[in-house]
């Protein structure tokens, strides 16, 4: 039996710090919020209540700060790196300058600051299509002019001759969504491909490969699967759960040859770039993934 509790809160507050640390700060691998605490001097600003806000199609609050993101104007820059991982995120902060942190009560972690003189925010957002919904609507409605987005995370990949490590960039990403509706005998809905920006992906594969490791490869092109969870719908039987996702990666080798990854924000991330109405077309998002794999049953990943 599970349970869900909502609780209306009357006060909400946004962390900011402004701060400039050495590489070396970040690259001790900080795991913890009271060890991250310590690294860096806060100055805690707490908004007013939530019931100031007036209007609930996009709510902000009194200071102008977004309701998930908790982010306010100046404080996003036009160029963005989102991934899940704090400690990821915190990494590649490290190679920046004069960065200032947001941290909502929602656990959005913005890091602005510069990199060779150009301001560039890294977002640590979470996991999932609604997360990356929130981030990416959010810090649009708080920067101006154009935006280029990155997302940095992990993926699971479903060809053997794909090595572990590689840097997957995907062209284009399908929709997998698990059909609670009953409306159709399929378990799974599966949108069609939506594109990512050739440009960005372009200019990312060819300093990937100029940077590159031997340790790893570069995959470009291909399709993405971005899924409304880790497992059932990437073809991971759940025990004690019954959802038919045994077949599921041999139906999208069947209709999507080129499929060659699982993770869990592309689509979205192509998608919201593809509907942006037209005086606000001036966003370029693509994404990059490390790839790991699993065991295999025959051409397929179980």
């Amino acid at each position: 039996v599970f349970f869900f509790f909502f609780f209306s809160s009357r006060r909400r507050h946004t962390r900011c710090r402004e701060v400039s640390w050495a590489r070396r700060c970040v690259q001790e691998t900080v795991s913890t919020q009271s060890t991250w605490d310590l690294l860096i001097p806060m100055e805690k600003k707490e908004s007013k209540s939530l019931h100031g806000i007036t209007d609930t199609e996009f709510p902000l609050d009194n200071e102008g700060r977004t309701m998930h993101m908790g982010a306010n104007k100046d404080e996003v820059a036009n160029r963005l790196i989102i991934s899940g991982d704090y400690g990821r995120c915190r990494k590649i902060a490290a190679f920046m300058t004069n960065v200032k942190v947001v941290e909502s009560k929602r656990r959005f972690l913005t890091l602005t600051g510069l990199y060779k003189g150009i301001p560039v925010s890294v977002v640590c957002g979470g996991m999932g299509l609604t997360l990356t919904d929130f981030l990416i609507r959010e810090a649009r409605a708080v920067v101006d002019g154009p935006m280029a987005i990155i997302r940095f995370g992990t993926c699971g990949v479903v060809k053997k001759e794909i090595s572990v490590g590689n840097v997957m960039v995907p062209d284009s990403s399908i929709l997998i969504q698990q059909n609670f509706f009953g409306k159709s005998p399929e378990p799974f809905l599966i949108s069609e491909p939506c594109k990512g920006c050739d440009a960005l992906n372009s200019l990312i594969v060819d300093q990937v490969k100029l940077k590159a490791s031997p340790l790893f490869g570069v995959e470009a092109g291909g399709i993405d699967a971005s899924t409304d969870s880790f497992y059932a719908s990437q073809g991971r039987p759940s025990v004690p759960f019954n959802q038919e996702c045994a077949s599921l990666i041999t139906t999208l080798a069947e209709k999507f040859p080129t499929h060659k990854i699982f993770e869990m924000e592309t689509f979205y991330l192509y998608k919201l770039a593809e509907m942006t109405i037209p005086e606000k077309k001036d966003l370029c998002w693509m994404c990059l993934h490390w790839a790991f794999q699993q065991n295999y049953k025959g051409n397929c990943r179980r």
